[in-house]
């Protein structure tokens, strides 16, 4: 018998980036993962378009190419504008109909630029907590103010 502890293996994360119409807020975004991906190698971002209509789709096709950030990031141009929801689930879809897994999701709007350390922090959380199924992270102003994203309803 082995003496040795089965280690659980890395979890594995897809960022998901929707766009439409800002592809200056997508690639800034981007840039903020690189560090994201170091600390990470195992995390992937897919950046869908919702048919902006725009020159989104070259600019950041582009920009992914020329900072060689191909082996961790792909562009997915969705045929048409679907909504917040289609253009998410178009790339899980993708990788539920290749059979493919991945432990988490992270669904993030393209003017997020992510901290050092955050998409790790909110996997450690998860690890932690099997029980819960969806994590959020705090949302910051640039001056890391923490923004109020919570209220309570209007009522009569």
């Amino acid at each position: 018998m082995s003496s040795e502890i089965p280690t659980k293996p890395t979890p594995t994360i897809l960022v998901v980036i929707l766009n439409y119409r800002t592809p200056d807020l997508t690639i800034d975004c981007l840039r903020s993962l690189v560090d994201e991906v170091k600390r990470l190698p195992q995390l992937r971002v897919t950046v869908t378009d919702n048919a902006s209509g725009d020159d989104s789709a070259e600019r950041i096709a582009a920009a992914i190419e020329s900072e060689g950030w191909g082996d961790w990031a792909t562009f997915m141009p969705l045929p048409q504008n679907g909504g917040f929801a289609y253009g998410n689930n178009a790339p899980i879809r993708e990788l539920m109909e290749q059979d493919e897994l991945t432990d988490y999701v992270l669904l993030l709007n393209p003017d997020t630029v992510i901290r050092p350390g955050a998409i790790k922090a909110l996997m450690d959380f998860m690890e932690e907590h099997p029980n819960a199924g969806i994590a959020g992270s705090r949302l910051e102003d640039p001056d890391t103010t923490p923004q109020c994203s919570a209220f309570r309803f209007h009522t009569i």
